[in-house]
């Protein structure tokens, strides 16, 4: 982990937290496919089905009880109506079938329904006697194919479109489970995710500050040591990060430190032999002596020669006014800020 460099710690992190969050998100794409899938289902094949079916199951038994009703109508009039009646409930029947082999996508579906329309073939052959009702009406023969072979292939519509009705109840509910149990994974997949993303987070988190501050605070304290006078201690951070080149500048520099301040403050007296050495003098508890005032300094001014002034522009009488007396040695007197017979004033 050390051999890591702090940019490639960083990187690694953030790849694992998306990676975390592209999984999550993967998780949740399939989820929500599934639940379009099985929408499409209930959408296309169950609802549809299982809506016409009902409606075929219904007009079947329309279309025997008609059959009934005409063959035991009192009057013409009336065996007539329940005769054109009977007509209307077979185009409705046909135009059921038609409408739900357009919701049929499955093989086993199929399979039903073809069987359905194996049992309405044989009914509609059985049933061909009554296709002239004043020939039959009222007869043994009307009554006993009634009761006989056309009763037997309705019971097989009935049971046969009862199968197509619970095929496709079947399927809707199976839908709508897997509906149900999408969105419940999905959502469960999502929060785990998240815990995971968030705990990975965290982590990566807590390396990269320690990564961060343990060699920190060993420079830091490091730093301090030096600071206090001491050049012995070494950096050794044992990192092949960029805190290596670190360690390796600093140690350079405070080796090269510490030979700088050897070589300039070695005394003279180790320089000379043991035998010539002075010894050291001892601690006196008494105060040293004072120390005499340095000598004045003599001022490299050479000295003002006696010779008498110069005459000055504003008072001309002075030339003949004789100097004043001084005594021998004294300095000459000085004139309005001038120098002693040096040179005029120049106001």
């Amino acid at each position: 982990m050390n051999q890591l460099t702090i940019r490639t710690r960083i990187l690694a992190s953030f790849a694992f937290i998306l990676l975390v969050m592209a999984l999550m998100g993967g998780v949740a794409h399939n989820r929500l496919s599934a639940i379009d899938r099985n929408v499409g289902v209930m959408k296309t094949d169950a609802l549809p089905g299982l809506r016409y079916s009902t409606a075929l199951l219904a007009t079947w038994n329309e279309l025997y009880v008609l059959s009934w009703h005409t063959l035991t109508a009192d009057s013409e009039g009336e065996r007539r109506r329940y005769f054109e009646q009977r007509h209307e409930a077979r185009q409705r029947l046909d135009a059921q079938e038609r409408d739900y082999e357009t919701t049929i996508f499955r093989d086993e579906d199929r399979k039903r329904f073809d069987a359905y329309k194996e049992v309405r073939a044989n009914y509609d052959r059985a049933a061909g006697i009554f296709s002239n009702p004043a020939a039959w009406a009222g007869t043994v023969a009307a009554d006993a194919i009634m009761r006989g072979p056309l009763h037997t292939h309705w019971n097989d519509g009935i049971k046969a479109l009862q199968a197509v009705v619970h095929d496709n109840d079947s399927t809707a509910e199976n839908a709508a489970a897997n509906i149900v149990g999408s969105v419940g994974l999905a959502r469960h997949t999502i929060e785990v995710s998240l815990l995971v993303a968030a705990l990975a987070a965290m982590v990566c988190g807590y390396l990269l500050l320690r990564a961060l501050t343990v060699p920190m605070q060993s420079i830091v304290k490091l730093l301090s040591e030096i600071r206090g006078g001491d050049l012995r201690p070494r950096m050794a951070l044992r990192r092949k990060d960029e805190f290596l080149a670190v360690e390796e500048g600093f140690n350079q520099m405070t080796g090269e430190l510490t030979s700088l301040v050897a070589r300039h403050s070695v005394p003279r007296s180790r320089s000379l032999p043991r035998s010539t050495r002075l010894p050291r003098p001892r601690a006196s508890s008494r105060p040293p002596p004072p120390r005499p005032p340095p000598p004045r300094r003599r001022s490299a001014r050479p000295r003002a020669r006696s010779r008498p002034p110069r005459a000055t522009w504003f008072a001309p009488s002075m030339k003949s006014r004789a100097q004043p007396s001084r005594r021998p040695g004294w300095p000459a007197p000085a004139r309005w800020g001038c120098r002693a017979w040096k040179a005029p004033c120049s106001m």
